[in-house]
């Protein structure tokens, strides 16, 4: 089998709503879809997905790596050959979801030739995905209500976005507490939003509360992440602060839990892909951390690439943030993957179980 095209398409699909965090605000999804065609028929799908302001990516800028620079190396290329791969395209720095989807269309495809679901092609078993339901950036009563609302619905567990005003952040706690008590569990990503002054006087309020873990509560500036982190253990020793903005590959993940400034990780297939993965999974394991699938904001498409990683890396000790396709107004998969009682259903067809509705990628596509 050899690999003879890559697409790189640009689409664009509404939110439900406009989604606010700590640095930004968006309405709609601008990502691009990654079809690897072999000679043998088979295709393989994934979602890049553009974060200007977090990786330096955009629409553009993954469909010219893709096709300029990734694509020539693949031609004519085995599926399977992914080592050889990873060394020719990880000679361009940086790129990290163009990277990632690459690598997630390679094992789709792998997937589908031995007629296997992916996650079990992996080593994994298939289960339900307890889910996280991530809180928009909005009023504190706002936020309840979304939390009572989702909570209604079977969610249990609940990213909220904070990081611009503390003092909202431990209200909006408080509140959700007061209406729910320990129902929930909760945690807050801060987006690296709170100053080193703040945050070990929040983290030690949140934790009265019952808010175990902290996402990236400061800057991922090396000098303020590399002395801070002794401060909020100090101030309390149960809250335990989540790697994302500082652990985009396996060697950033090397280098914060040597420097001791993460307690656990978001794995992010998105980025990371299945090989890169895989690598950061092998550290988790050496180094005795807990890890989450965390949300790069994914529609359906990255969304099941996600979970079929999830089962098949076996990240499933904490709920995953992978219910975030469901504010998307319309999708461009055929069979979504069901949400019932707060839990991901996958579909069990081979491969990623990814099939595009035509209709609906002609009428998103840019």
């Amino acid at each position: 089998m050899k690999i003879i095209e890559v697409e790189a398409i640009p689409f664009k699909i509404p939110y439900g709503k406009t989604l606010k965090w700590a640095t930004g605000q968006a309405d709609a999804a601008d990502h691009v879809l990654i079809i690897i065609h072999t000679d043998e028929g088979i295709k393989g799908y994934a979602e890049a997905i553009p974060r200007p302001t977090i990786y330096g990516e955009s629409q553009i800028s993954i469909i010219k790596a893709i096709k300029d620079w990734f694509e020539p190396i693949l031609l004519n290329k085995s599926p399977f050959s992914i080592h050889s791969i990873q060394l020719e395209i990880n000679k361009f720095p940086g790129n990290f979801t163009a990277k990632g989807a690459i690598d997630m269309a390679l094992y789709d495809i792998q997937a589908r030739k031995a007629e296997q679901p992916l996650y079990h092609y992996l080593g994994g078993e298939y289960r339900s995905i307890l889910l996280t339901w991530m809180v928009n950036l909005d009023t504190p009563e706002k936020m309840v209500d979304q939390v009572v609302e989702k909570y209604e619905q079977g969610f249990k567990s609940f990213k909220l976005k904070g990081g611009i005003d503390p003092v909202k952040d431990v209200e909006m706690v408080k509140i959700i507490r007061k209406n729910l008590g320990e129902k929930v569990f909760l945690y807050i990503d801060a987006n690296q939003g709170y100053s080193l002054s703040a945050a070990g006087k929040i983290i030690r309020e949140l934790n009265e509360y019952g808010i175990s873990i902290i996402e990236e509560p400061l800057s991922s500036n090396a000098y303020v992440r590399n002395f801070s982190k002794n401060r909020f253990l100090s101030a309390s020793p149960e809250v335990s602060i989540l790697g994302d903005e500082s652990v985009f590959s396996a060697k950033d993940v090397l280098r914060e839990l040597q420097a001791d400034t993460i307690d656990m990780v978001s794995l992010k297939p998105a980025r990371t892909g299945v090989t890169e993965s895989r690598k950061v999974m092998t550290l988790i394991q050496l180094f005795g951390i807990d890890v989450l699938i965390g949300t790069q904001g994914e529609t359906a498409i990255g969304t099941m690439q996600s979970a079929h990683i999830a089962l098949g890396l076996n990240v499933v000790n904490y709920p995953a943030e992978l219910s975030f396709f469901t504010i998307f107004k319309e999708s461009i998969v055929l069979d979504l993957p069901k949400v019932k009682d707060g839990h991901l259903y996958l579909n069990e067809s081979i491969g990623s179980g990814i099939e595009i509705d035509e209709d609906k990628l002609t009428f998103y596509r840019l």
